[in-house]
């Protein structure tokens, strides 16, 4: 199993979500994006099973952008961190099939427990 962790560089909660992933998954290494473009070329490479990838979208039109991903993570767990509550994101999202979703001012308690149990279940 692999940690993808993608992010915007200037995101102002990157450090939150990072901790709280580093958290949940001690020991592991956690393979980190700033852009997309690089994480799209990383899903062209192997990917181990039951992998996760945490993708935190800073708005509506990164969150579709991420969408174009398709078939690149169709077979990894998905964690989704959304710009906001708002219906037309929550569509969005769902197009994405995560496994879990949370918003990016969260406190990360939910998306700790996730991942926590996602890595235990690889063991």
């Amino acid at each position: 199993m692999q940690i993808f962790h993608y992010e915007i560089a200037d995101s102002s909660e990157g450090r939150r979500l990072e901790d709280a992933l580093l958290a949940a998954a001690p020991g592991w290494e956690i393979e980190r994006f700033t852009r997309l473009a690089d994480f799209r070329e990383r899903m062209h490479y192997f990917v181990e099973p039951d992998s996760i990838a945490v993708l935190a979208a800073a708005n509506a039109r990164e969150l579709k952008e991420m969408q174009d991903l398709g078939d690149l993570i169709q077979d990894i767990g998905i964690i989704l961190v959304l710009p906001d509550w708002q219906e037309s994101t929550l569509r969005q999202a769902h197009l994405l099939r995560p496994r879990f979703c949370c918003q990016k001012n969260d406190n990360y308690a939910g998306l700790h427990q996730i991942v926590r149990k996602m890595v235990e279940a690889s063991h």
